[in-house]
């Protein structure tokens, strides 16, 4: 099977739409690993691009066929395969896969199976975000949302799959970050009231400090959720139902 000019094969497409029917027949005809890299040069394997659209008879079919190559090493980018799960929707039944299993890590995050071509994607990213004064979402989503499967929740705003992560003992402390922030950090500079409560309740530390020095409340100012910015900082709570 070839590589097109757009860095795919034709194994992508029943990926990435989660179509069992196609995968099956695509898997006896080409043989591969559902770990291999499915776009050159980001990374990313077709097992992503499977969690990314979230369809659950995919990702089960997947994780039944293929047991031994579905780890979260293998995704082929720094999230795990949860966070990966909470990438795009986080469909909840798909998170409960992923979760009931029992095979993948919730504090996973390696920034050392990132390409050189993500990190200078990410790199512009930043530059864009500082330059533009309304800049397209997937900058903010490549500055700010790479970390643990919690940070990746709290930065989509997923009250949902937040208390099930807190459920299973998650770190809301962590700083397996891109930016060395912690959960609170990206829901602060999203304007999550919901998540931000609840992480606080977690024991959220309000004066953690990311890569800059920068606190969650400081972000969450500058963003523009001044409100916001004012509970965490006096350690409030917001006035909204979680």
């Amino acid at each position: 099977w070839r590589v097109t000019s757009a860095g795919t094969t034709m194994l992508r497409h029943p990926y990435a739409f989660g179509d069992v029917g196609n995968l099956e027949v695509l898997h006896e005809l080409v043989p591969h690993s559902p770990s291999l890299p499915a776009v050159f040069p980001l990374g990313g394997s077709y097992f992503a691009f499977a969690l990314w659209v979230a369809k659950r008879p995919a990702v089960e079919w997947l994780l039944t066929r293929f047991p031994e190559q579905i780890r979260d090493e293998t995704t082929g980018w720094p999230h795990g395969v949860i966070a990966l799960a909470l990438f795009r929707h986080g469909y909840p039944d798909v998170l409960e896969l992923v979760l009931d299993s029992g095979r993948f890590e919730l504090e996973y995050y390696e920034p050392k199976r990132t390409s050189l071509a993500l990190k200078m994607s990410c790199a512009v990213a930043r530059v864009m975000l500082r330059l533009q004064r309304h800049p397209h979402a997937m900058f903010t989503t490549m500055s700010f949302s790479f970390g643990t499967a919690l940070h990746m929740a709290a930065f989509r705003g997923n009250t949902y799959a937040v208390e099930r992560l807190l459920e299973r003992r998650a770190d809301a402390a962590s700083r397996r970050h891109q930016r060395r922030m912690t959960p609170l950090h990206v829901a602060a500079l999203m304007g999550h009231d919901a998540v931000c409560a609840r992480l606080l309740r977690a024991g959220a530390p309000d004066g953690a400090r990311d890569d800059r020095g920068r606190t969650a409340a400081t972000w969450a100012s500058k963003r523009g959720h001044h409100e916001l910015a004012r509970l965490i900082a006096s350690r409030g709570r917001p006035s909204v139902s979680v």
